[in-house]
């Protein structure tokens, strides 16, 4: 087999283990483990493509693998560092970010295009799988095994998650990772239309679109329910009205902030009635619009008193951090964790990988890249830490959605500025 195939063959197992994970529940140790199917990625394309470990936009994660090495050999003692929930995300996030590399520097352009449709096709084949799964076993909606109202233990609770995942309901972390690349998967169903050889694209648009939804709507994740609505209500507004717009977006932006809080309480109530009554997801609205009239304590308001205990928590070390972490709030949980010099490092992680994939496109495509950022940074302070599938989304998928919906590479892929 040719290195070429053979690494080819490497990023299709890796996204269909992510995507598609009901395909290997049936195997063995290590063969059904994400981990095992990263380092397989890594240690072919680095034997293959060694190229693609140079590049300098890897050279933020590395410095944060040494730093994470170091804060750990100086805090060994301290058991708060012992269970570092981002330990693995390291090579999730090597691994996502030279699948996408991969593609955009040294694959050509027809492959690049074959595997984001795969992926698309195993995206929307979880959203179906996840929202049968739902149907039949209701108590899957949201199931957590290490919340404090899980009627299992932990082994028990472990089990019956690992059971949802193998008849095909998808975790937290994949509805999120698809709420915040919403944009960039809009935006290249609404260019199938210009691309050779597709056919029926508006069928084609609406199946993928009313999957995606659905299975939202069933998962009842609220706060990816909104932000997946934020990312597409944007995407169709546009780069160009966007542009042409700057006035009257601040002026809607100055009338949401001084309209009358009852009106944005009605407006949230209504949005709640898409959802199936008495489900985890209209609960939640409701439970927002309640947080936004400030009458009852409720959930997210719980979860915003964390936030003044995990700044405590920077204060009392913000250089190191304290290794300490809620869960529930990922932005201040990094400084909490890994203080000053950590979150910067976290910070340039992202910083370096946006501003590589900006330039590869053309200035509209890169607004459609910029939302999914924006989208992140919305979910960063409200949510938990994302597990790994999340970051396969957005440095390995975005990029190449909307990337693919470009007929030509770009001079900076080929160029001097390439590897």
């Amino acid at each position: 087999m040719k290195k070429y195939t053979l690494v080819k063959v490497a990023s299709y197992i890796v996204a269909a283990k992510y995507l598609a994970p009901i395909l290997f529940k049936a195997l063995p140790s290590p063969l059904n483990l994400n981990m095992f199917w990263l380092l397989i990625w890594v240690l072919i394309s680095f034997i293959n493509y060694p190229s693609l470990f140079k590049n300098r936009v890897l050279i933020p994660l590395y410095i944060w693998a040494i730093y994470f090495i170091i804060i750990l050999g100086i805090f060994s003692s301290n058991e708060t560092y012992i269970d570092f929930y981002y330990q693995k995300y390291f090579i999730s996030w090597l691994a996502s970010i030279t699948i996408s590399m991969f593609y955009l520097i040294i694959a050509p352009k027809k492959d690049t295009m074959h595997f984001v449709k795969i992926n698309l096709i195993l995206i929307l084949f979880s959203c179906l799988s996840s929202t049968i799964g739902f149907q039949i076993f209701p108590e899957s909606v949201r199931f957590n095994h290490m919340s404090a109202i899980s009627p299992y233990s932990i082994e028990e609770g472990i089990k019956r998650s690992d059971f949802f995942q193998s008849i095909g309901i998808q975790p937290y972390g994949f509805f999120y990772g698809l709420a915040v690349i919403i944009p960039a998967i809009m935006y290249y169903l609404m260019n199938l239309r210009y691309m050779n050889g597709v056919k029926n694209a508006k069928v084609k648009i609406s199946v993928a679109i009313t999957l995606i939804y659905i299975s939202m709507i069933s998962a009842n994740y609220a706060t990816a329910f909104l932000l997946s609505v934020v990312g597409v209500s944007l995407t169709i507004y546009g780069y160009r009205r966007m542009m042409r717009s700057k006035i009257l977006i601040f002026v809607l932006l100055g009338l949401v902030f001084f309209t009358p809080t009852n009106w944005q309480v009605n407006s949230v109530l209504s949005l709640s009635q898409i959802a199936e009554d008495n489900s985890m997801l209209q609960k939640r609205l409701v439970d927002f619009s309640q947080s936004l009239s400030g009458d009852t304590e409720t959930h997210v308001s719980a979860r915003l008193d964390r936030i003044p205990i995990l700044i405590e928590n920077f204060i009392s070390s913000p250089i190191w951090g304290t290794g300490r972490q809620l869960s529930h709030n990922f932005l201040f949980d990094v400084l909490s964790a890994y203080g000053l010099i950590g979150f910067s490092l976290f910070f340039f992680v992202f910083y370096n990988i946006y501003n590589f994939n900006r330039k590869v496109f053309k200035k509209k495509y890169a607004f459609y890249y910029f939302l999914i950022f924006l989208l992140f940074a919305i979910y960063a302070p409200l949510k938990g830490i994302p597990g790994g599938i999340m970051y396969y989304f957005i440095f390995a998928l975005s990029p190449l959605f909307i990337y693919s919906t470009q007929y030509s590479k770009l001079s900076h892929i080929n160029g001097k500025n390439g590897l």
